[in-house]
């Protein structure tokens, strides 16, 4: 399940009625603890875990701190994980979930541009072996990807600069997408974006 939502609490609770998972779990960082995890205040999780920020949470250490997290307050095969944040934390939460128990459920709830339109799509996860980016992972789809465009306004121009970036990657050596010129592409997704979240900022300039 794909969704855009306005109401990220009640998309979320619908969901998890829907899924009744035995307890709720949910991964994120200082930064989303903050920013982010207050739109979802309706939510009752049973247990929280924070990880440091970026990619220093995906090793091997962070993953064995939250295997023994998750095991001392009670995660089963029925249990879910909800993962608020980007790319590293989709990252590191799919690896865990995908392993823990041999497999939970996961749900992601990306924050930034750029996972939303990369790092939380296609079922990818992966943490670091040591300098080595994404040497250690699997691939599995999560039962959900919740897309706020509200997260978004908590991001700092680069972090937008990069989703961009991200978005005409694969057709910019044809200097279009889906035949269209890059520049009236990017054009019309940033008004499309504009439907979603109607705000000036950085976050909306082409």
């Amino acid at each position: 399940m794909n969704r855009i939502t306005h109401n990220i609490a009640n998309s979320l609770h619908d969901f998890l009625i829907q899924t009744n998972p035995d307890k709720i779990f949910l991964l994120c960082d200082a930064e989303t603890r903050i920013f982010c995890l207050p739109q979802l205040s309706d939510i009752q999780f049973h247990h929280i875990i924070e990880v440091p920020s970026g990619e220093s949470a995906k090793t091997l250490h962070v993953c064995d701190e939250i295997w023994k997290d998750l095991a001392e307050h009670g995660a089963t095969r029925n249990s879910m994980l909800i993962c608020l944040g980007g790319g590293s934390i989709t990252d590191l939460g799919g690896f865990i979930a995908a392993t823990y128990q041999r497999g939970i459920a996961v749900c992601y709830l990306p924050t930034t541009l750029l996972c939303m339109v990369d790092a939380g799509i296609g079922g990818k996860n992966a943490i670091n072996l040591g300098s080595l980016k994404n040497y250690i992972g699997t691939f599995r789809l999560p039962s959900a990807i919740f897309i706020h465009p509200a997260f978004l306004s908590t991001l700092p121009e680069t972090e937008w600069i990069n989703g961009k970036a991200e978005i005409i990657i694969p057709s910019s050596s044809k200097g279009s997408i889906l035949g269209i010129p890059l520049p009236m592409h990017l054009n019309i997704y940033i008004q499309k974006m504009k439907i979603f979240w109607p705000m000036e900022g950085p976050w909306l300039q082409a």
